[in-house]
């Protein structure tokens, strides 16, 4: 095999092995519940739940981009035609798959969202300025009640005419302003991101409990958003929630990207936290974000590590080309 092919391959196979490990860490860190506890502010929980969902590529990347290739790409004899092992071959295969099937999943997410965005817009009328929080808004013809926020890179408030007319102005705003939200943290991007990670832990319920505890995160912070913690604005988006849900009991998406302004799933916590008098959350501890963290760690690695080191992980993975053959 070419060298320029053997280097491609072991960082496939480094990014498997890493990606592996990290993700079993992240776990790990998850059943703790000690990175984003209940307690702290909804952005702040739902920024960290983001960090610790991304650690599995982000410093699965980092260490193969900038240590493991540059200490191979190093250390590798030129113009040497070696023979990989088994165990090495399918490690490349699987990070390879990883890719693929989380490029696949991004490219259908997005073209599923346009098709269904563009099928709602073609019978359509936008709604007034006024009423949609500065967001392209648009009142549509749909066979099932829905509202929503729809779209990866420049979503759009849709809601269907059902749903529009069974609304005061007033209550059309705060569904505006609970989606602009959305808009304003970037939560559908955020959502699209997570849904094409190509990590190992994709494949695990931590995955899908991460996943689900930063949407309920998310969807406090849009509500705080709207209603800027007051008890009446409170109190008046509780029933519009349980208003709309009437009408819109269970919206199908089809793998879209979007945000609902409301879905049965976790909808009694939602609305008995607007309900429920809080005392101001504790400031949340000051900490470096996690995948920042990762990633300077990783590229100081080459510059504080002697040649010795860089020398050893090459030979490390030099042990791993060779396994099983």
């Amino acid at each position: 095999m070419s060298r320029p092919a053997l280097i491609v391959l072991a960082s496939l196979s480094a990014y498997c092995l890493l990606d592996i490990a990290v993700s079993f860490l992240v776990g790990m860190i998850w059943r703790t519940r000690a990175v984003a506890p209940a307690d702290l502010p909804p952005t702040v929980r739902a920024r960290r739940l983001l960090q610790l969902r991304l650690v599995p590529s982000v410093a699965a990347a980092a260490i193969t981009l900038l240590v493991v290739m540059p200490a191979f790409a190093i250390f590798e004899p030129a113009h040497v035609d070696e023979e990989i092992g088994p165990v090495f071959a399918l490690l490349a295969a699987l990070a390879f798959c990883q890719l693929i099937v989380a490029a696949l999943i991004a490219t259908r997410s997005v073209s599923l969202t346009h098709r269904v965005e563009r099928e709602w817009l073609r019978n359509s009328r936008a709604l007034e300025s006024s009423e949609s929080a500065g967001l392209r808004a648009f009142a549509v013809e749909s066979t099932s009640p829905m509202v929503a926020l729809v779209g990866v890179f420049a979503p759009k408030l849709i809601a269907s005419t059902s749903v529009v007319d069974a609304c005061t102005a007033e209550e059309i705003a705060r569904i505006a302003g609970h989606e602009r939200g959305h808009f304003d943290a970037r939560d559908n991007l955020k959502r699209w991101i997570m849904a094409s990670l190509p990590d190992m832990l994709r494949w695990t319920p931590v995955h899908r409990e991460i996943v689900d505890a930063w949407h309920h995160a998310a969807e406090d912070a849009a509500d705080d958003a709207t209603t800027g913690g007051e008890a009446i604005a409170r109190a008046e988006l509780a029933a519009l929630l349980l208003k709309i849900v009437r009408l819109a009991p269970a919206p199908s998406w089809n793998a879209a990207v979007v945000s609902p302004f409301v879905e049965q799933h976790g909808l009694e916590r939602r609305v008995l936290r607007l309900l429920r008098p809080e005392l101001e959350p504790p400031a949340p501890l000051a900490i470096v974000p996690l995948v920042t963290l990762a990633v300077v760690s990783v590229a100081m690695i080459p510059a504080v590590s002697p040649p010795a080191t860089l020398e050893q992980i090459s030979i490390t993975i030099e042990h791993l080309v060779q396994l099983g053959r």
